[in-house]
């Protein structure tokens, strides 16, 4: 449950202001983001993408204070950073997961492993995609069905996860 960090109301109604269920927005920067929100260092960060989806699953077993209320907003979070970690200039991508909880708190967790996390830099490359969640050229804003995403989340003692 190290992954699982409470955030302040504010960072949920900034997500709130951001996208609806089923809409999504770009960023190219993150200087508007509040506290509580995901940041890499700016000068690593290529793009944001957040993501609205309503949680309609059911309570489960122990950490039931930490499942998601039903009937609200889950936030879905992919940012696309530049890594060099290994001495191979990549990037790297982060999904996080933001939820109000049973308990009545905000939680964010990393929300599982993309598919693109490590994924080599084309050099020159002035158009960056968000594989798998947005194509090179989507708008900034819309809805998730224009898109053609669709999200699966499943439940576990480390917070809503989703591989994706």
């Amino acid at each position: 449950m190290d992954n699982i960090k409470t955030i302040p109301p504010s960072a949920m109604e900034w997500l709130g202001s951001q996208v609806s269920p089923d809409e999504y927005a770009v960023y190219g920067d993150q200087s508007s983001f509040p506290q509580g929100i995901a940041k890499c260092p700016p000068e690593r960060h290529f793009r944001t993408v957040v993501l609205g989806s309503c949680f309609s699953g059911t309570t489960l077993g122990s950490s039931a204070e930490l499942t998601p209320t039903p009937g609200t907003v889950m936030y879905f979070q992919k940012t696309v950073r530049e890594c060099c970690h290994d001495g191979i200039s990549h990037q790297n991508a982060d999904i996080n997961v933001y939820w109000t909880a049973q308990n009545g708190s905000y939680y964010r967790a990393n929300a599982g492993t993309s598919p693109d996390h490590y994924r080599c830099l084309v050099t020159g490359s002035s158009c960056l995609a968000i594989a798998s969640w947005l194509a090179c050229g989507s708008a900034e804003t819309g809805t998730l069905d224009s898109a053609g995403l669709s999200i699966p989340v499943r439940i576990t003692s480390d917070g809503p996860r989703s591989d994706y």
